[in-house]
């Protein structure tokens, strides 16, 4: 999980932290704390909070044992949602 964690967090949350390139251990708690609504658009994020996924951490719980997919089984999840979220620009 842990591996898997901090690619995911490498991947898509990088722009969330300065430019060095390099997520430190303090940028990864920081952006594991993030709401989700920092890092998804309101809808998706309404969804998400309903389904009691309220930070990055607890997004990045539910897509490390089942994948990214498995966020479009989510009543509401859309593709457009899915990709947005997935873009590394927000």
């Amino acid at each position: 999980m842990a591996t898997y964690r901090k690619r995911a967090i490498d991947a898509r949350f990088l722009s969330l932290v300065d430019n060095n390139k390099n997520i430190n251990v303090g940028q990864e708690e920081w952006i594991l704390q993030l709401p989700v609504r920092k890092v998804a658009d309101t809808r998706l994020a309404n969804i998400l909070y309903n389904q009691d996924v309220r930070t990055v951490k607890d997004l990045l719980d539910i897509v490390s044992g089942r994948g990214w997919k498995s966020l479009l089984r989510i009543e509401g999840v859309g593709k457009t949602s899915y990709y947005h979220l997935l873009s590394k620009h927000k």
